[in-house]
Order: structure tokens, then C-alpha cells, then sequence
């Protein structure tokens, strides 16, 4: 890792932790991208030709829309932030990005 690498490393972190209160207590985030496939019905319109009278007894060919329901797969991203707490902090909750101060021994 580069000198700058690090340097942007620590700010970005630093100013994550001081810019705002839910994330005191935070010394890293990671973000973790999900793949997700599923499903999704949509109406799908059909260009159908067909014959049809005219004047004088000719046949004309035009087109009807016909719409019909189809099925698409659909891949989306699901985004989850992973916080780890600093030394002496401990999450809220398992699944929280905040963290607060743990407990001091009163011994």
C-alpha cells in the first residue's frame, strides 16, 4: 500500500468517525456488494400483422398490439455496511453500524 493509499485511508476513515455522531466509536467500514436474481413479470406488447378489407374491394395488411404478460430475470445489488468498533467499543446491536463505549470494570 502507498503512502497516499494510507494518508487517504486514515483521513476518510477519521473524518467518518468525527463527522457524525452514530458513527463514534467506528475505527472501519467495509462494504460488502450482493448479487441478487429474481423474477419480475412485466406487460410486453406484440406487433401482430393482419388482413383486413379495404375500399374497392382490396385487401389491406395493418397491424394490431396485442399485449401479453412475460417473465424477466432481474439481477440487483443488495449493499450492506460492515462497521468495526474500536478498542473498548462494542455494537449496539449485532447488525448496527454504530458502536458504543463497552462496559469499565468498577473492580
Amino acid at each position: 500500500m502507498s503512502v497516499w493509499s494510507a494518508l487517504v485511508l486514515l483521513l476518510g476513515v477519521s473524518l467518518q468517525v468525527r463527522g457524525s455522531s452514530s458513527f463514534v466509536g467506528v475505527c472501519s467500514r467495509a462494504v460488502e456488494r450482493i448479487p441478487v436474481t429474481h423474477n419480475e413479470t412485466f406487460i410486453q406488447p406484440l406487433y401482430q400483422p393482419y388482413l383486413t378489407m379495404c375500399r374497392g374491394q382490396r385487401t389491406c395488411s395493418t397491424y394490431r398490439t396485442v399485449y401479453s404478460v412475460s417473465v424477466r430475470q432481474v439481477k440487483r445489488e443488495i449493499v450492506k455496511v460492515n462497521s468495526i468498533c474500536c478498542p473498548g467499543w462494542k455494537k449496539k446491536e449485532p447488525d448496527s453500524e454504530s458502536c458504543e463505549e463497552g462496559e469499565t470494570c468498577g473492580c
